[in-house]
């Protein structure tokens, strides 16, 4: 059972534009034998993904990447919801496209900030909208289990643990190396996505030839700044960027203006020592350098 033509051909009809992110993302976090094993991957590749807008998009990623990230903790939520564990027999397709609702509905409800009735409705009527073949008692099921959930968050999330969502031998060699507290921090900081690091154009040395440039790069990094409310500004006119917009990098502020780029803090130390030694050699500017990193 593949949602491709069904997103495509319905896609006109759905009222709710959420309801084609979360179909979208539904179909490309099904379990199947052929394919990227990357849930990200399937979606980016997955032919409904590239008929989103670009808020859907994000929004569609956003599910796939917290449901495969905290993939773990579900499955244990839904195992007590289930009052059962999961089957090891072979799953029909309908078995597939349920499970994979039940997993995108949880991930909402349990570790994102969606709204309990939208999280629930438009998820369960994805089953109803794009899938003739879901009996309805199925339908009722997906509903009941997600519901549970919105009434039981705090208690099924307490019987969880972050290490749940890690396989048990990696978990074991990091608390061997690094002890059990270090070990469940290392598992936390990598539940979420990273920061964005970017470096900003104009990051010259301090010295008396650059001086022009100095102060035009102070008003780009104050601008660009400003441009990302939750943003820190780091030494070497870098910005940690916390919590970035929506949609594509080259989407964001002065992208396409070409005043910054994607670069690790750590990585853009070793081209600003290079540059300052060069500086005391004279203008650099006409020098070559062999980079030799890769």
């Amino acid at each position: 059972l593949s949602l491709t033509k069904d997103v495509a051909r319905n896609s006109a009809k759905e009222t709710s534009r959420s309801l084609s992110a979360r179909a979208v993302a539904i179909d490309a976090s099904m379990r199947r034998g052929k394919g990227p094993r990357s849930s990200v991957s399937r979606l980016t590749s997955h032919k409904g993904f590239g008929g989103l807008e670009t808020r859907d998009k994000a929004f569609s990623r956003r599910l796939v990447s917290k449901t495969e990230r905290r993939q773990g903790q579900i499955e244990k939520v839904l195992s007590i919801c289930r009052n059962k564990k999961g089957s090891k027999k072979k799953q029909s397709p309908e078995d597939l496209l349920v499970e994979s609702t039940l997993r995108i509905g949880a991930a909402q409800l349990l570790f994102l900030d969606v709204m309990d009735h939208a999280a629930v409705k438009e998820t369960v009527d994805v089953l109803r909208v794009l899938s003739k073949t879901i009996p309805d008692a199925k339908v009722k099921f997906v509903n009941a289990i997600l519901r549970r959930i919105t009434r039981e968050r705090v208690q099924l999330l307490d019987q969880t643990s972050v290490a749940d969502n890690v396989n048990p031998w990696l978990m074991y060699q990091l608390q061997d190396q690094w002890g059990a507290e270090a070990a469940t921090l290392l598992v936390n900081a990598s539940m979420s996505e990273r920061a964005t690091c970017i470096s900003v154009k104009g990051s010259f040395p301090k010295s008396p030839e650059y001086e022009f440039l100095n102060r035009l790069r102070e008003s780009v990094i104050d601008g660009i700044h400003e441009s990302f409310p939750v943003s820190t500004l780091l030494s070497l006119c870098s910005l940690m960027i916390s919590a970035p917009p929506t949609g594509p990098i080259c989407s964001w502020p002065y992208y396409e203006d070409g005043l910054w780029w994607v670069q690790d803090t750590a990585a853009s130390i070793p081209a600003l020592a290079l540059a300052q030694e060069m500086s005391k050699l004279g203008h650099y500017e006409s020098k070559s350098v062999a980079d030799l990193c890769a």
